[in-house]
């Protein structure tokens, strides 16, 4: 089925993954890999899968939590892999917008609303340090599905906090 595809795709990553830092970079290891890191399509392939996994009909809202939940968890790897210098992978607009989908077809999860946020805080930041280089600009997708994951929240409170505070003034920009 779909979700045994998904977490076999996300296994043999996370193990390509494990072979290059056994193997270390430019040395061979016990597989005889050489300085073999997966690079950014192979992350953005797993993460689009999982992204698809939690927009396909069918798919429970626990299931749905799950797959943007697991997206989520390999953003955060790559991004703390990255800051340690154990990976050349760093995370781009790509990788941050299939987590953003993901969690957008949620429902009901304030917590999902709350990460979504964080994610987009963090790709304008990079845009505005950037020196606001269009190259860089977030796309307006990635702030729809923002407003998306906002409304299935559900909660009045957060979304009149957030939306108040920082989506309407970009989107108006």
């Amino acid at each position: 089925n779909d979700w045994e595809s998904v977490e076999k795709a996300e296994l043999l990553l996370i193990q390509w993954n494990g072979l290059y830092r056994e193997g270390g970079s430019g040395s061979s290891n016990s597989t005889g890999l050489i300085n073999a890191e997966p690079d950014l399509s192979c992350y953005i392939l797993v993460l689009e899968a999982w992204s698809r996994l939690a927009k396909k009909e069918g798919v429970g809202g626990d299931e749905k939590l799950t797959a943007a939940l697991k997206a989520d968890a390999i953003l955060q790897q790559m991004e703390q892999d990255y800051a340690l210098g154990s990976s050349t992978i760093s995370p781009d607009i790509n990788v941050y917008t299939a987590v953003v989908k993901a969690y957008s077809s949620t429902k009901q999860n304030e917590n999902a609303f709350v990460r979504v946020m964080e994610i987009v805080r963090k790709v304008d930041d990079v845009y505005i340090s950037c020196g606001n280089n269009e190259r860089d600009k977030p796309p307006s997708q990635l702030l729809l599905m923002a407003l998306d994951t906002c409304a299935n929240s559900k909660d009045a409170e957060v979304m009149t906090k957030y939306v108040d505070e920082y989506l309407l003034n970009r989107i108006l920009e």
